[in-house]
């Protein structure tokens, strides 16, 4: 904690009394390894002390040794008083997402990342979560390079994983390694839209023209303005804009697109204003006293 390894104990001696307490990182000492421990001095009487060890790196398996000197110089044996396997873990666990997704995803969505420690992790302590409503799809990991260290991670939003994707997911990604510390968790939001907008309610009006059985279809007769009106609809992402055009003739009728681009009107035009009712409405006035004739509104 804070970089610091903490280590509390007690000390006596009967006969002279304490005088020094000392220890050290190395594994075979010399004399000038030792450090001195801020430690009281008594007689007969047993007391505390605390070592505060600044921790420098991140290691595995350090051993530090303690010995005490009373006050004729009489050495304690360091090797009763060594302690080994201590790990320094002063990092906390960092998540990254390689793909992260904006507001909006159209198909499938594959989100990849990693989890990784200065020190150490557990695949056991990393937790996602992916959910839309009732529908949730598991993470699948790989070890790294240093399994000890790195983790990579998929969550497979796909066709593959679920038959119906659309929706809001929120991907949740928490870690903490094996000290317990916890990195700073990631939500990930998305609305998933693999479905095409629906136009409906196509309704064409004017001064003369005749409305048959096909609604997208209508009859003009020396008028060259066309209102009309229609609804655009989409239950994911929502409708962004919507595009226009007419072309002389049935649509059953065309065979290629060359008799599609003669018989047009014009080109694709994004005119159409999206009144307070939900309807969108344009006019058309491209048409001229030859106009005369069956026409399909897109």
């Amino acid at each position: 904690k804070n970089n610091e390894y903490v280590i509390t104990g007690t000390w006596s001696d009967a006969n002279a009394g304490t005088k020094t307490l000392q220890y050290t990182t190395v594994a075979s000492p010399a004399e000038g390894d030792w450090e001195t421990i801020s430690a009281p001095e008594a007689k007969g009487v047993t007391t505390s002390w605390t070592l505060r060890f600044p921790v420098q790196e991140e290691s595995l398996n350090n051993t530090i040794k303690f010995r005490a000197i009373d006050a004729i110089g009489n050495k304690s044996d360091a090797a009763y008083y060594t302690y080994t396997g201590i790990n320094f873990d002063t990092s906390i666990p960092v998540i990254t997402v390689t793909n992260e997704p904006g507001k909006f995803t159209n198909g499938s969505l594959s989100l990849v990342g990693t989890v990784s420690d200065g020190l150490w992790l557990s695949k056991n302590d990393i937790s996602i979560t992916a959910k839309n409503g009732d529908k949730t799809v598991p993470a699948s990991f790989t070890e790294g390079a240093d399994e000890a260290k790195l983790y990579n991670f998929t969550v497979p939003i796909t066709s593959d994983t679920l038959t119906d994707i659309d929706g809001e997911w929120t991907i949740t990604i928490d870690a903490k390694d094996k000290t317990g510390r916890a990195a700073e968790q990631v939500v990930v939001t998305t609305i998933i839209d693999t479905k095409d907008p629906d136009v409906s309610s196509l309704n064409a009006t004017s001064q003369y023209c005749q409305n048959i059985d096909d609604e997208s279809v209508t009859y003009f007769n020396n008028k060259y303005a066309l209102d009309f009106s229609f609804e655009a609809t989409d239950n994911g992402s929502g409708v962004k804009m919507v595009e226009y055009t007419a072309v002389k003739g049935h649509f059953g009728e065309w065979t290629s697109v060359t008799n599609y681009e003669t018989n047009k009107v014009f080109d694709w035009v994004k005119d159409a204003i999206l009144g307070s009712d939900g309807k969108w409405t344009a006019t058309i006035k491209k048409f001229t006293s030859a106009s005369e004739g069956e026409y399909t509104i897109f």
